[in-house]
């Protein structure tokens, strides 16, 4: 009963969240305590705003996602019935996430309920229109970011904000991509916007935010006030794992056909798990120990 609970709240995909802490960990903060528990309110305030999301996306889309091979209805079989009582539950996971931000500040607050309302349209409309689909989502990212800044009054990097949007796009579409291949001649029905991105559009776009994303990681790399601080060399060697994962991602995408969501394909693929292990211990070190 709690695994069906977490897999309908999208537990595995509060990792997405973790976005938020990423303005204290390239500034040299994560161990500081002031700036970790704000950066944690923050986190825990985007995680259980997100679920109250995730359950309205899900009763907006209960009758398309019978369609999907893969997604779980656990919960919802009973959405007639029971209908008001997931619209109190993401009530109550909208507020919980609210209060948490209120006690970082109103600029936090400000941001989660940006998010909220941003998520609210694209459920009801935005996931209609091609493009602006997948903008919605890279700036859901960027929310994250702005308000992990806001919480620990850390100055925001135009450099971490370009990487993350366009990896962000890259996932994005990706997913689009994915839904395609499990979904075939009924990914329009599932979702509209499939039907105006064609499998060969799809392929140049995304190639194209792959190339894009690992090229603006090594300008910052290269440029980045933290890298020059540290040693640009150092910081340049990151690139490799940056550029392995978005490979070994690209093969996911278009040669395993049982994921469709980042956190899915991550938590479920060893070899991109420990890359990503592996790149997160490396800049630990080179901020924290190298320092």
């Amino acid at each position: 009963m709690i695994k069906k609970f977490l897999k309908f709240l999208r537990f595995k995909h509060w990792i997405k969240n973790l976005f938020v802490f990423a303005p204290i960990i390239f500034a040299g903060r994560l161990f500081d305590l002031a700036s970790f528990k704000v950066s944690l309110l923050a986190f825990g305030g985007f995680c259980f705003v997100a679920s109250s999301v995730y359950i309205i996306n899900d009763l907006c889309d209960f009758t398309a996602d019978r369609l999907h091979p893969l997604k779980n209805h656990g919960f919802l079989e009973n959405v007639p019935h029971f209908k008001i009582y997931y619209v109190f539950l993401s009530v109550g996971f909208l507020l919980l996430g609210t209060l948490l931000c209120l006690q970082v500040g109103w600029g936090v607050t400000l941001a989660v309920l940006v998010y909220f309302l941003m998520n609210l349209a694209y459920s009801f409309y935005i996931k209609k229109i091609i493009f602006v689909d997948v903008l919605f989502i890279a700036v859901g990212f960027q929310l994250r970011i702005i308000a992990g800044a806001l919480a620990a009054h850390v100055e925001l990097s135009s450099w971490i904000q370009i990487c993350a949007f366009l990896l962000a796009l890259f996932l994005g579409f990706s997913k689009r991509r994915r839904e395609q291949f499990i979904l075939k001649d009924k990914a329009a029905q599932y979702r509209p916007t499939l039907r105006q991105y064609s499998d060969r559009f799809l392929d140049i776009i995304i190639i194209t935010l792959s190339l894009l994303t690992a090229l603006s990681y090594v300008l910052y790399c290269l440029f980045s006030p933290v890298p020059h601080k540290l040693g640009e060399k150092a910081f340049l060697f990151s690139a490799a794992f940056v550029i392995l994962g978005i490979a070994r991602y690209l093969y996911l995408t278009y040669f395993r056909k049982d994921r469709i969501d980042f956190a899915e394909v991550l938590f479920s693929d060893i070899p991109l798990f420990l890359i990503l292990f592996l790149w997160v211990s490396y800049i630990l070190a080179l901020l924290y120990l190298g320092a």
